[in-house]
């Protein structure tokens, strides 16, 4: 039994959120380390801080697969 009113249809969660929200912060991850870099170089530092080429490369990587599974998450609710 649900707990809304009658004549009323209970909102369902959105498929594929934690995904999208997940990919999103990923993905402020690694731009938030290029500007920590570009920063970095700027004011004149002889070596790059932050996650290094392999680590930028994962985090993208990690952002684009989380952003296809939401993608995939909601077009499977939709049909």
């Amino acid at each position: 039994m649900s707990n809304a009113p009658e004549g009323q249809e209970t909102e369902k969660p959105r498929p594929g959120r934690v995904p999208l929200y997940a990919s999103i912060a990923v993905f402020l991850v690694f731009a938030a380390n290029i500007v920590f870099g570009k920063v970095a170089i700027v004011q004149g530092a002889t070596s790059t801080p932050g996650l290094g080429d392999v680590g930028e490369f994962l985090t993208l990587f990690v952002a684009v697969v989380l952003f296809i599974a939401a993608c995939l998450a909601h077009e499977r609710e939709s049909k």
